[in-house]
């Protein structure tokens, strides 16, 4: 049984095939453990995990799902009050949907690096000038000074 779960969820579509038919991997856990508190009638947290689709690559989507990976992952969720999951059925949902993330992160990474350029502002580009002039004098000491 154990197999048979996690060659499920690690056996989740890329990105190309379509994100949201990996969401049926993630299901039977979400239903099991989430969807109690997480539904559509009263969501607590504002967490509508029933309709909240998955489709890491809106920004808002990862962020809900990357949420999501770092509350089950560090214990908060579920609460300790409801029945915790089994160690391979917990590690299996982190394992599938920790690849989904870190997969569309790394596209976009590939698609635009790490940091997204832009210009400067008239502003910040003359703060930049006088900061590195600064830094200048400073490194090298008060020509003046040096001259005496």
């Amino acid at each position: 049984m154990r197999r048979a779960f996690l060659s499920c969820i690690l056996s989740a579509p890329t990105l190309a095939a379509g994100m949201e038919s990996g969401r049926a991997h993630f299901d039977a856990f979400l239903e099991k453990h989430c969807y109690e508190c997480h539904d559509d009638l009263d969501p607590e947290a504002d967490l509508d995990l029933l309709n909240t689709k998955l489709d890491p690559t809106d920004p808002a989507n990862f962020a809900t799902w990357e949420r999501v990976f770092r509350k089950v992952d560090s214990g908060d969720m579920p609460p300790k009050e409801n029945k915790r999951p089994a160690d391979a059925e917990l590690g299996g949902f982190l394992t599938g949907l920790g690849k989904v993330l870190r997969e569309t992160d790394r596209a976009l990474i590939e698609k635009s690096g790490r940091v997204p350029s832009r210009r400067l502002t008239r502003e910040e580009y003359e703060h930049t000038l006088h900061d590195s002039a600064r830094d200048r004098r400073e490194a090298w000491g008060d020509p003046d000074r040096r001259l005496r």
